[in-house]
């Protein structure tokens, strides 16, 4: 997700620089590939870049191809192999389609404004994108069918017919959360490109200690926004959370009104109070977040699940699925930092 956000943020840099910049987007693979479906890198004239794609010598074709796109306006898709290593044979090559698009320089360019909505406003978005279209078709490669989330057809392609098979599809993508390309034989033959367009996660850190630091800073590496929450003030400071993009004063009973928490937030419980670990669980275990880690002792979290369901709190078989206590992978984590990349690492392997 830090590749979308380094993307949407130098695009409204060379927007306003008057630079030539092109969007070049994986769109189908083939074998074992570098990067996946969906990888981008934003090119810009004079050889900068955002994202990546492939590094080494394909930085200086993709450059180039980028120049080209520029001269005719037109969008289209390129392939291109995967190095091969020597005891390799030609068929066990990975290939790739990129589809390259000259960007208009404008801060409302389609390509990027769906990105920059996604990131920004945190919508998961259904996007269908033609790359690859015959002569004489009534669609071309560049243009897209929008899905939102609830179902609703922003917009379609030219085709109705097309436009029909293509929203089906991207629909079962977006129920799914999946990305894909496929054929369609329809308008005379057309590929299109079918993505999950889903914001970055956003970390919610229960706890203000100094431990919950390396989170807030390994979090920033990834492209992941990250808040902190706690109910001292002198431990919720900016000061102390610099790289943050939120910090609350709040307690247990104050997070559901105060802390926005979706189904793209990881939720974090690191107070090392058994107390206030125990309040939070009784209103995170019902929220809809995707993660919910306790940090602390195994034995710790299974008494505190015994107490909530004293309280009659039960947790159901689907609030257990994303709790993870203690959270983070076993990797032997002593400091702090190692905690955290221990904790993210598993939120990686869960979610990503």
């Amino acid at each position: 997700m830090k590749e979308i956000r380094d993307i949407v943020e130098a695009y409204e840099a060379v927007g306003s620089s008057g630079l030539e910049a092109t969007l070049v987007t994986v769109v189908r693979t083939s074998g074992a590939t570098y990067r996946d479906l969906g990888a981008r890198i934003l090119l810009m004239e004079g050889g900068h870049h955002a994202g990546l794609l492939c590094g080494g010598k394909m930085d200086k074709i993709l450059h180039e191809k980028a120049r080209l796109a520029h001269s005719s306006s037109v969008a289209h898709a390129i392939r291109f192999s995967e190095p091969a290593a020597p005891e390799q044979a030609p068929e066990e090559l990975g290939s790739s389609q990129l589809l390259v698009e000259a960007l208009s320089g404008r801060p409302e360019d389609p390509a990027i404004a769906l990105l920059a909505e996604s990131l920004n406003q945190r919508h998961t978005l259904g996007v269908a994108t033609v790359f690859a279209a015959t002569e004489g078709a009534p669609v071309v490669p560049g243009q897209r069918l929008i899905l939102e989330e609830d179902g609703t057809l922003r917009q379609t392609l030219p085709d109705a017919a097309l436009s029909a098979a293509v929203g089906r599809d991207l629909k079962d993508a977006l129920a799914q959360r999946s990305s894909s390309s496929k054929d369609y034989d329809l308008a005379g033959g057309v590929s299109v490109f079918l993505e999950t367009l889903q914001p970055p996660l956003s970390l919610a850190i229960f706890g203000g200690g100094l431990d919950s630091c390396p989170l807030v800073k390994l979090a920033a590496e990834l492209g992941w926004g990250a808040s902190v929450i706690d109910p001292n003030p002198a431990h919720a400071n900016k000061g102390r959370f610099f790289l943050a993009e939120e910090v609350y004063t709040a307690r247990p009973e104050q997070v559901a009104d105060s802390v926005p928490l979706d189904s793209r937030t990881v939720a974090i419980v690191i107070t090392h109070d058994y107390r206030q670990d125990l309040d939070l669980l009784a209103r995170l275990l019902p929220s809809p977040v995707a993660y919910l880690g306790l940090v602390g002792p195994k034995r710790r979290a299974e008494k505190i699940l015994e107490d909530l369901a004293a309280r009659g709190i039960e947790a159901t078989d689907a609030q257990r699925a994303r709790l993870f206590a203690p959270a983070g992978l076993d990797i032997g984590a002593k400091a702090p930092q190692e905690t955290a990349l221990a904790v993210l690492a598993q939120v990686c392997s869960q979610l990503q």
